[in-house]
């Protein structure tokens, strides 16, 4: 029977960017800050065309007002977007002899770490997954580089790697680690597809 040794999931207390995906963070701010930034532009612009007595101090004025505003703009766009993205994951496995039973094959344990963008760990999740490094090796090339399907079909029988039970088992951990969800909520028979923590753990075992 494998033995699981399951960290604790660490919860913050507060999403620290939680107040991103609100109206005043998405919009209001970058708005505010990219006006404010046109106007002092546009200040020093027209300071320096009356200081060098251009002919027409407004012209240079404006564009660089509104140079200075679209250029903020789309600063704080794709700075929100990366804000509000999913955190970046570091994944770490292992192989462990689970049962002390030198005749069974060793599994693999995984630990998963959501990083927030100044690099602190935000969670950790770590479990035990009921396969081989060889096994997961095949089913990440299939998976990622072949694109075949996550099915038992597909990856069971003779000449495969996994064994009936042996899929069935791996796919239950999948399911419950969320690292495979349902390519259709209103049909089931669709299968499943590797979520985002799914392939950054499968690419673990890509080949170079």
């Amino acid at each position: 029977m494998q033995n699981k040794m399951e960290a604790p999931i660490v919860q913050p207390i507060r999403d620290d960017r939680q107040f991103l995906h609100t109206r005043t963070a998405g919009f209001e701010v970058p708005l505010f800050q990219s006006l404010a930034t046109a106007v002092i532009v546009g200040l020093v612009t027209l300071a320096i065309a009356l200081v060098f007595d251009w002919l027409d101090p407004l012209k240079p004025t404006v564009t660089m007002a509104g140079l200075s505003l679209a250029g903020w703009w789309l600063y704080s766009l794709k700075r929100w977007t990366r804000l509000t993205g999913p955190d970046p994951v570091q994944v770490q496995m292992r192989s462990v002899d689970h049962d002390g039973n030198p005749a069974t094959p060793k599994i693999v344990r995984v630990q998963i770490d959501k990083v927030t963008e100044n690099g602190h760990v935000k969670q950790t999740r770590m479990f035990d997954l009921p396969a081989t490094e060889d096994q997961l090796s095949a089913l990440a090339e299939g998976l990622l580089k072949q694109n075949r399907s996550f099915s038992e079909r597909e990856w069971t029988g003779a000449g495969r790697p996994f064994s009936v039970d042996e899929f069935r088992k791996l796919r239950a951990e999948f399911i419950r680690r969320e690292l495979v969800a349902l390519k259709s909520e209103k049909d089931a028979r669709q299968g499943y597809t590797l979520t985002d923590d799914g392939k950054a753990v499968l690419e673990q075992f890509l080949s170079e």
